[in-house]
């Protein structure tokens, strides 16, 4: 019978095992944050997306991209420390 001893991945020891994961998951993550800030721009005549009309879109969209793009710039820099 053959047993092995490693144990299982978790999510953390995944990232510290293959660091560049990190670069990855970093680079994918800004990218979605750039465009996500690119998607919310008025057109030519200024009029904002219909999804971001709403009153809640307009506070909660900010801090989602902020989100999104700071954890992409943490990712990224964690893949060089």
């Amino acid at each position: 019978m053959i047993t092995t001893t490693a144990a299982p991945i978790s999510g953390g020891a995944l990232f510290e095992r293959w660091p560049m994961l990190n670069l990855l998951s970093g680079i994918v993550l800004l990218v979605i944050g750039v465009l996500m800030v690119w998607i919310a721009k008025p057109n030519k005549e200024g009029i904002n997306p219909a999804f971001f009309r709403g009153i809640l879109m307009v506070m909660l969209w900010p801090v989602a991209c902020l989100l999104v793009l700071v954890l992409g710039v943490t990712g990224v820099l964690k893949s060089f420390v």
